[in-house]
């Protein structure tokens, strides 16, 4: 995994595995798999680690469509992009990230790579806080991030993002 260095697998890894075992008609390997899919999904860690996985997939790829999947709904959605004041609401959350994405060049993403993550959940929430390094053509940017998770209608969805500049700790 690119995004978190210190994880394993993701859900949506083991998930494609366990499709690429079915379709090679490789049963056992399958059913080792959905065994894992199984205990993962009951782990909130994991769960919350796939979702902040996946929120960081879609801001790589600068994939709308991945971004707006990972995003919980409600009044009570948040993000704070580096330099930028409170966004609440799902609504403008989104509008963000397509003001973010529209600013790139056409097919190409942000090189976003997280570190230092650390992850505490309960059964119904979490939060993630890492290292963000992000490489551009003007160098390497280093952000700390706060993401915040909940379930919603049964699965994770982030519902805070908080990213801030800081200076490279020596």
């Amino acid at each position: 995994l690119r995004g978190n260095s210190d994880a394993g697998p993701s859900l949506s890894d083991i998930q494609a595995l366990m499709d690429a075992a079915i379709k090679a008609e490789d049963f056992d390997e399958a059913a080792r798999l959905r065994d894992r899919l199984r205990e993962l999904r009951g782990n909130s860690n994991a769960g919350v680690l796939d979702c902040n996985e996946r929120f960081y997939q879609a801001f790589r790829k600068s994939d709308m469509r991945a971004m707006r999947a990972v995003w919980g709904v409600g009044d009570h959605v948040q993000c704070l992009h580096p330099g930028s004041a409170c966004i609440s609401g799902d609504t403008q959350v989104m509008a963000s990230w397509e003001i973010v994405f529209s600013s790139m060049p056409p097919g190409q993403g942000l090189d976003v790579n997280c570190e230092q993550v650390r992850v505490h959940a309960t059964s119904d929430w979490g939060f993630i806080t890492c290292v963000e390094r992000v490489d551009s053509d003007s160098g390497v940017g280093t952000l700390a991030a706060t993401n915040v998770f909940e379930v919603q209608d049964g699965e994770w969805k982030i519902i805070h993002h908080q990213a801030h500049g800081i200076q490279t700790m020596r």
